[in-house]
């Protein structure tokens, strides 16, 4: 079938690449993995395993398509977070680590002025995930500063995304997002 020289080692090395599939097959797809393995392939299957948190920035997100898109992207991806629509435009999605990177790559080939990973957590597979989410679903939330002076009207409040992060848990994040601790004024909150 390999007229020549060139082509019979390609032949030898195509077969020994099915060889060593053939063999190897069957321990990447078998679901009792033991402690104590550590092939490749267990592996790969852990690292689906993850948990990750990405805390997303963006100049602006306006747009209702894109806005519809984020919603449904994590919505199908099986991740909880939310997204604030506004100038800036902030997100959050926690979950399985390669979900949350397939959101972060299908979000991002979107056209936007815009927009980058500020912080990223990533946390070793856990028997409870649930007990590392912050958020117990997703969902859209508006943040809106009605008094921007804008004729827009719709820059992010951060003072009402800041007393949302408190309410989860994650004020810390504050400062990832815009440089400075996330401190309330106690005139604000009167």
């Amino acid at each position: 079938m390999c007229k020549q020289a060139n082509d019979s080692f390609s032949c030898g090395a195509l077969n020994d690449i099915i060889h060593w599939i053939i063999e190897n097959f069957p321990s990447c797809i078998d679901d009792s993995f033991s402690a104590d393995k550590t092939s490749n392939c267990a592996m790969l299957q852990a690292d689906k395993e993850d948990f990750s948190r990405l805390w997303i920035y963006s100049h602006h997100i306006y747009n209702r398509n894109k806005r519809r898109m984020i919603i449904d992207t994590a919505r199908q991806l099986e991740l909880t977070g939310f997204s604030a629509p506004g100038k800036p435009g902030v997100i959050c999605v926690e979950g399985n680590k390669s979900n949350v990177d397939k959101f972060w790559q299908q979000i991002r080939s979107l056209q936007w002025q815009h927009m980058t990973v500020r912080h990223r957590e990533d946390f070793a597979s856990s028997a409870d995930v649930d007990s590392l989410r912050h958020f117990l679903s997703f969902e859209e939330k508006c943040f809106v500063n009605e008094h921007s002076g804008s004729g827009h009207g719709s820059h992010l409040d951060r003072g009402q995304l800041l007393q949302f992060l408190q309410q989860n848990g994650c004020k810390d994040v504050f400062w990832f997002y815009f440089g400075i601790d996330g401190k309330q004024d106690s005139s604000a909150e009167k």
